[in-house]
């Protein structure tokens, strides 16, 4: 999806001259078979006009209405406790209804009134979700927002003084915190690897998004939907690939650092807790799109040969830094997946895997290597506190 931003008052004045020219053309139409033409291009362009200048004033102006409901010091909070729906579930449903998501999330300030203020959960979690879609929402856009998000929890959390839980209210108020949790699980999910190697693309350091994914990563169902959803973001980093060689390679060694990193952060969370098993290999080999040839090439080698070899002593450690050795080979089996399909649409291949000239070959070797070497199979085993299988 492109994204344009808008500033409305401008927006609104294109409409009008829009307006202005559509008025001129309607008498002319009938005459001369181009102004009819020109009139419905006229028409539709109006038409699109006037529903996004309807979308970003309604947000703006739902945003103004929200944060005076849920200022600081406001009576907002118990709202939710003698209502079954607030004034924050109506104005949120209405956003959504008039699909003003974008810029609502861009304005609206009062972000712990709407985690807390808003009876139905489900609709929060809606608007999260649609305001941080790695599908529609870019990069940078999507990194203002989620940093927000979380800066919003953390305080909270950090800090329940000012928040009085009516009697008998206190399981509610804890499955509102568990309910966040999933939240968090969903929003951050598919953005990790912009915690990590990415991070300049959020505007913060490599050590300050690690910071925060593992403070993040601490809370299971986050734990779980971070492993879930790498393979997805990496192939997600790996589409579009620049054109120029050294700008390519540049571009995977970040996001192979960055999987690297998010697989330790997930291994460290899961050896803290103690908690399940996370998703089995099987599963992430299963979100592989393009073709079984590198599938042979990574995931068969890392999971089949590496992990047979273990010595599967009931270890916490070892099944930890067993699972890394998985993901890692997992992960190299998508990034070439991705080279590969960025390959066939810039037309560097064909569509037949038999069409790999030496160059490409070269070049999704070094991804594999670069994604999961033995190296880095060795260092999850030494930080697991286990041996290296090598």
């Amino acid at each position: 999806m492109t994204w344009l931003g808008a500033d409305v008052d401008r927006l609104h004045s294109f409409g009008l001259a829009l307006s202005r020219l559509h008025s001129e053309l309607v008498p002319l139409s009938s005459i001369d078979p181009r102004v009819a033409r020109a009139l419905r291009l006229v028409e539709t362009d109006l038409d699109r006009v006037r529903r996004t200048w309807h979308q970003l004033s309604f947000g703006r102006m739902a945003a103004v209405e929200f944060d005076a409901w849920g200022a600081e010091g406001a009576a907002w909070w118990t709202e939710r406790f003698v209502a079954s729906s607030t004034t924050a579930d109506s104005i949120l449903r209405r956003v959504i209804d008039n699909s003003a998501e974008q810029s609502f999330a861009d304005r609206i300030r009062a972000d712990v009134a709407l985690l807390h203020g808003v009876s139905d959960f489900a609709v929060v979690a809606d608007f999260w979700t649609r305001a941080t879609d790695p599908d529609t929402v870019p990069v940078d856009v999507a990194g203002a927002r989620i940093r927000r998000l979380l800066d919003a929890i953390v305080v909270h959390r950090a800090d329940h003084s000012f928040l009085v839980t009516p009697a008998g209210h206190q399981g509610d108020v804890e499955q509102r915190d568990r309910d966040i949790d999933q939240l968090l699980a969903l929003v951050i999910a598919p953005w990790s690897l912009q915690f990590t190697a990415l991070a300049r693309e959020w505007n913060w350091t490599p050590q300050e998004g690690l910071h925060r994914l593992h403070e993040m990563l601490t809370i299971p169902a986050v734990a779980s939907a971070v492993a879930a959803g790498l393979p997805a973001a990496v192939d997600r980093a790996l589409t579009d690939l620049p054109a120029d060689e050294f700008a390519r390679q540049r571009r995977i060694d970040d996001v192979a650092a960055g999987s690297g990193a998010t697989v330790d952060a997930v291994g460290a969370a899961v050896l803290g807790r103690s908690t399940t098993p996370l998703d089995r290999l099987d599963d992430l080999v299963g979100l592989v799109p393009w073709g079984s040839w590198a599938l042979g090439v990574a995931a068969g080698t890392a999971a089949s040969t590496l992990v047979q070899r273990l010595d599967h002593r009931a270890s916490e450690e070892r099944r930890v830094a067993g699972q890394a050795v998985a993901r890692r080979g997992t992960l190299a089996t998508v990034a070439m997946t991705a080279v590969a399909n960025d390959a066939v649409k810039h037309g560097r291949i064909g569509t037949s895997a038999r069409q790999v000239n030496d160059d490409l070959a070269h070049e999704l070797e070094r991804t594999r290597v670069t994604f999961d070497s033995a190296a880095d199979r060795g260092g999850s085993f030494v930080q697991s506190g286990g041996t290296s299988p090598l």
